[in-house]
C-alpha cells in the first residue's frame, strides 16, 4: 500500500520500465539519493514509473518525510521489511530495474545519481 491507500502490484505496470527502490528515512544515503529520483520521477516519459518502497519506517515518519522533501512519485509503506525481504533486499538504498515484461533485470546497491549517463543508458536499455 502506499501513503494515499492504493495498493500496487508490479504485474499492472507491465508495459512499463519501472525503477522499483527500496530506502527509509532514517538512512543518510537513501536521503542524499532522493533528489535524483525525484528528478528522474520528473523527467521520465510515461512508459517509466518511479516507486519507492520504504523499509521499517512508521507511516508518520514517511509522510512527514515525503512532505518535507517534495517526494510526489509513489512511495509504499513496508514496515516490517517483508516486502524487501521478497525482493531479496539485504541494505538500503537497493533499486531493483524492471523491464517492460515485468521482470527484474538490474539491481543496484547503493545511491545512484539518476540523471547522470550510465543510469540513463540503463533505462533506456530497457526500453527498447
Amino acid at each position: 500500500m502506499d501513503l494515499g491507500g492504493r495498493a500496487w502490484d508490479v504485474t499492472e505496470l507491465k508495459g512499463k520500465v519501472v525503477v522499483l527502490n527500496f530506502w527509509a528515512t532514517w538512512c543518510p544515503p537513501c536521503v542524499e539519493e532522493m533528489p535524483a529520483l525525484q528528478a528522474l520521477h520528473d523527467t521520465v516519459d510515461d512508459d517509466v514509473q518511479v516507486i519507492s518502497v520504504s523499509v521499517k519506517d512508521s507511516a508518520p515518519a514517511v509522510r512527514r518525510f515525503v512532505k518535507s522533501h517534495q517526494v510526489t512519485f509513489p512511495v509504499l509503506l513496508d514496515a516490517r521489511g517483508e516486502l524487501a525481504s521478497r525482493w531479496g533486499v539485504k541494505s538500503v538504498p537497493t533499486t531493483v530495474l524492471i523491464d517492460k515484461q515485468g521482470r527484474p533485470r538490474r539491481r543496484i546497491t547503493g545511491t545512484v545519481d539518476w540523471v547522470e549517463r550510465e543510469p540513463a543508458g540503463w533505462l533506456e536499455a530497457l526500453r527498447r
